[in-house]
């Protein structure tokens, strides 16, 4: 399954065929989906080339418990805007700060994120830790891994910008095809996952994040949510091809009181290699 090349405007008339809401915050229109959930509210963010559509399952689990969830594309990814801007982590926490003022949100919430999203989630919590109450990561990034070929391609001056539209589909469907540890699901995920590629400003946001968002190195925002005394949970699989689950004694050894739940046959997006396992962790977690 391919990803498409970008062709299309990601406007108004293209926003009302996606269910959800939106909302204009100051970098752009966001895409989000607020429950009828009550409660502290938990918070859900994606990783670094997916979209809000991959915290369905958890989604699904936590709705079900009552619980109000919001979940969101953030910038560049899904249905959310593509700036023409850095993609670093004060973007992302920007754009997370102000869509929980636009959800009426002025109190702690929970935070969940896999991935990049877990990096965002840690950012977010050590920079306005009396926003967070619970912080739980999946996988995360914003730790020490060597970082692909591709990506290191990517992040030369002058040549990723050249490279991207021509290698930049290919990379991004190996990348996310070895998400998942069982071939069984990566159909379903996939088919997805690429959905709002075709917009045009996807390729270059991703590009953009190389560049300028902490991806391998959040160790300071890390140890500020080890000493807050946040309540913390990390998720891992031991197949993770991405941010393997040896980066799990570094995360634990910044942040001692968090909780490690770890899974011997799944890979990055473990919440989708079993949905079922990692939701019962999550509710359990959020309850």
């Amino acid at each position: 399954m391919q990803i498409p090349r970008e062709s299309l405007e990601l406007d108004a008339s293209a926003r009302a065929t996606v269910p959800g809401s939106y909302v204009r915050l100051s970098d752009g229109w966001t895409r989000y989906v607020d429950n009828a959930g009550s409660g502290i509210p938990v918070v859900l963010v994606h990783g670094f080339a997916s979209w809000s559509f991959v915290w369905e399952p958890i989604m699904a689990a936590l709705t079900a418990g009552g619980r109000r969830v919001i979940m969101y594309d953030v910038y560049g990814r899904g249905y959310s805007d593509r700036p023409d801007c850095s993609y670093n982590l004060e973007l992302f926490t920007r754009q997370l700060r102000e869509l929980l003022v636009a959800c009426n949100v002025d109190g702690p919430v929970d935070l969940l994120g896999w991935s990049m999203g877990g990096a965002i989630s840690i950012g977010f919590a050590a920079q306005f830790p009396d926003r967070a109450r619970r912080v739980g990561v999946m996988a995360p990034a914003g730790l020490p891994v060597k970082a692909p070929a591709a990506a290191q391609l990517f992040r030369l001056p002058g040549l990723g910008e050249r490279i991207a539209p021509l290698l930049g589909p290919l990379v991004i469907r190996n990348v996310a095809k070895t998400n998942l540890a069982h071939p069984e699901r990566r159909e379903e995920y996939m088919r997805d996952f690429i959905k709002p590629c075709a917009y045009r400003g996807y390729m270059r946001s991703l590009l953009r994040t190389f560049e300028d968002f902490p991806l391998y190195d959040m160790r300071e925002a890390y140890t500020a949510v080890g000493n807050s005394g946040h309540r913390t949970m990390m998720i891992w699989g031991h197949r993770d091809a991405i941010c393997p689950f040896s980066n799990a004694a570094t995360a634990t050894a910044l942040m001692p009181q968090a909780e490690l739940y770890d899974f011997d046959d799944m890979g990055h997006a473990c919440h989708w290699d079993d949905p079922e396992a990692v939701s019962g962790v999550v509710s359990a977690f959020y309850h």
